[in-house]
């Protein structure tokens, strides 16, 4: 089977845009695509002829800069594309976030949940990663810190992307509907992502009785999610719309005795969007008095 055959399944499903639109985004597209591979050009003579280290290193500059001006703009293509017409993905490429929505639109979310998940994990656990996407977090913030992390996701496109371009030796992706099972074996960490919003209540809690039960003495459930009203959803796959923090808190605390809830406003994004970052646990929490790994004075 092709790395790409998922994706182009998927593609072929996709309503594109009509005539008028396609056209005028690929000449526009072209365009500034072409003076930054003009830019590149001028980088790569520029390096091929310098004579001093000066010039080299001032070529070099250049070309790092029209490297950086094409990833935008082929990027910000994509993006138009996966989320410009139906359906949409039930995932984020989030090469789309780092290198089109980070340095054009100054949006942050998507890393803060990473960031903040990666607090809960202590170093050298066997990680359960939940609809996992396409790995992006996977492999540059969880991977690092699992002796072990086994990454699942219901959409086969998704495990083709990170088995494309996320895989390490200490990774393994699966494709699996968590409402049905999860991986066997115990966990010391659990992270569940920008993704319990695509759950209905009664789903989540299966979802939840499965961690439980896969879950080690002590170990963390950890992720984010978003507080959204329902008649106006971030994205149309949602189907459980958390208030606020009490909300959410509220359900997790049907499973756990700890729970922590935080939020973040982001106004980068209309209408901004308020993320819920989450710990939950029978032990110790991110931020507790007892907590190892920080100190209040």
């Amino acid at each position: 089977m092709a790395m790409t055959h998922y994706r182009d399944l998927w593609i072929r499903d996709k309503k594109p845009y009509d005539p008028e639109t396609l056209l005028r985004i690929k000449v526009q597209a072209g365009q500034d695509a072409e003076l930054a591979i003009r830019a590149a050009n001028r980088a790569k003579r520029d390096i091929t002829f310098a004579e001093d280290f000066q010039s080299l290193y001032a070529a070099v500059d250049a070309l790092t800069i029209a490297s950086r001006e094409l990833s935008l703009v082929s990027h910000a293509l994509k993006s138009a594309y996966d989320w410009g017409t139906v359906p949409v993905p039930e995932f984020q490429d989030q090469f789309i976030n780092q290198f089109y929505n980070l340095p054009e639109n100054r949006r942050t979310f998507w890393l803060e949940g990473a960031v903040f998940c990666g607090l809960g994990i202590d170093p050298g656990t066997r990680i359960l990663e939940l609809c996992c996407g396409m790995g992006w977090y996977t492999n540059y913030f969880y991977s690092p810190f699992a002796s072990e992390i086994v990454a699942v996701d219901f959409d086969p496109r998704a495990i083709e992307m990170a088995q494309r371009f996320h895989q390490r030796p200490n990774i393994k992706y699966e494709v699996m509907d968590i409402r049905e099972k999860l991986p066997s074996g115990q966990f010391g960490s659990v992270i569940w992502d920008a993704a319990i919003e695509h759950f209905t209540v009664e789903e989540i809690d299966g979802i939840m009785r499965k961690i439980r039960s896969a879950m080690m003495p002590g170990a963390r459930l950890v992720g984010y999610t978003v507080a959204e009203a329902a008649d106006a959803p971030q994205l149309p796959t949602h189907e459980t719309h958390f208030g606020g923090m009490a909300h959410l808190g509220g359900l997790l605390k049907q499973y756990f005795k700890d729970v922590r809830v935080f939020e973040r406003l982001h106004p980068t994004i209309s209408p901004p969007r308020h993320n819920l970052f989450f710990y939950a646990s029978d032990g110790s929490l991110p931020f507790d008095p007892e907590w190892e790994h920080g100190l209040r004075l």
